[in-house]
Protein backbone atom coordinates (compact mmCIF):
# COMPACT_ATOMS: atom_id res chain seq x y z
CA UNK A 1 0.00 0.00 0.00
CA UNK A 2 2.90 2.05 0.28
CA UNK A 3 4.31 3.12 -2.56
CA UNK A 4 6.94 5.42 -3.72
CA UNK A 5 4.84 7.95 -4.92
CA UNK A 6 2.49 8.08 -2.34
CA UNK A 7 5.29 8.56 0.21
CA UNK A 8 6.93 11.34 -1.81
CA UNK A 9 3.28 13.33 -1.78
CA UNK A 10 3.24 12.23 1.96
CA UNK A 11 6.90 13.95 2.95
CA UNK A 12 8.43 15.62 0.35
CA UNK A 13 11.63 15.41 1.40
CA UNK A 14 11.74 11.55 0.01
CA UNK A 15 11.84 13.42 -3.50
CA UNK A 16 15.02 15.37 -3.44
CA UNK A 17 17.19 13.74 -0.81
CA UNK A 18 17.09 10.95 -3.56
CA UNK A 19 19.66 13.23 -5.53
CA UNK A 20 21.99 14.02 -1.84
CA UNK A 21 25.77 13.97 -2.63
CA UNK A 22 27.33 12.56 0.25
CA UNK A 23 30.07 15.37 0.00
CA UNK A 24 27.37 17.97 0.79
CA UNK A 25 27.33 16.51 4.44
CA UNK A 26 29.84 18.33 6.18
CA UNK A 27 29.35 21.64 4.38
CA UNK A 28 25.49 21.30 5.55
CA UNK A 29 26.37 20.51 9.04
CA UNK A 30 28.44 23.23 9.18
CA UNK A 31 25.65 25.94 7.88
CA UNK A 32 23.36 23.58 10.43
CA UNK A 33 25.57 24.58 13.29
CA UNK A 34 25.85 27.85 12.69
CA UNK A 35 22.05 28.66 11.43
CA UNK A 36 21.04 26.94 14.79
CA UNK A 37 23.36 29.10 16.86
CA UNK A 38 21.96 32.46 15.28
CA UNK A 39 18.25 31.32 15.75
CA UNK A 40 18.85 30.26 19.79
CA UNK A 41 19.76 33.82 20.48
CA UNK A 42 17.66 35.31 17.87
CA UNK A 43 14.21 33.17 19.25
CA UNK A 44 14.96 34.31 23.09
CA UNK A 45 15.16 37.72 22.57
CA UNK A 46 12.11 37.61 20.12
CA UNK A 47 10.17 35.70 23.26
CA UNK A 48 11.27 38.59 25.68
CA UNK A 49 10.24 41.50 23.65
CA UNK A 50 6.79 39.99 23.23
CA UNK A 51 6.73 39.27 26.57
CA UNK A 52 6.21 35.57 26.51
CA UNK A 53 8.95 33.54 28.57
CA UNK A 54 12.25 32.34 26.74
CA UNK A 55 11.33 28.85 26.26
CA UNK A 56 8.91 30.30 24.08
CA UNK A 57 11.37 31.24 21.54
CA UNK A 58 13.50 28.11 21.50
CA UNK A 59 9.96 26.17 20.83
CA UNK A 60 9.62 28.85 18.07
CA UNK A 61 13.00 28.41 16.65
CA UNK A 62 13.12 24.70 16.78
CA UNK A 63 9.23 23.86 16.03
CA UNK A 64 8.86 25.41 12.63
CA UNK A 65 12.10 23.83 10.91
CA UNK A 66 11.36 20.24 12.16
CA UNK A 67 7.82 20.40 11.25
CA UNK A 68 9.22 21.50 7.68
CA UNK A 69 11.52 18.65 7.60
CA UNK A 70 9.03 16.07 7.53
CA UNK A 71 5.95 18.21 5.20
CA UNK A 72 8.04 20.71 3.50
CA UNK A 73 8.51 20.62 -0.68
CA UNK A 74 11.69 23.06 -0.71
CA UNK A 75 15.08 22.43 0.71
CA UNK A 76 16.66 25.59 -0.14
CA UNK A 77 14.08 27.64 2.57
CA UNK A 78 14.71 29.60 5.67
CA UNK A 79 12.36 28.97 8.55
CA UNK A 80 12.57 30.38 12.15
CA UNK A 81 11.86 32.61 14.24
CA UNK A 82 10.99 35.55 12.69
CA UNK A 83 10.11 39.60 14.28
CA UNK A 84 6.09 39.15 12.98
CA UNK A 85 5.89 35.37 14.62
CA UNK A 86 7.03 36.46 17.98
CA UNK A 87 4.77 39.92 18.11
CA UNK A 88 1.66 38.43 17.08
CA UNK A 89 -0.71 38.35 19.44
Amino acid sequence: MCSRSLLEKTIPATKWLRGYYKKDIIHDVIAGLTVGLTAIPQGIAYAVVAGLQPQYGLYAAFMGPFTYVFLGSCKDITIGPTAILALHD
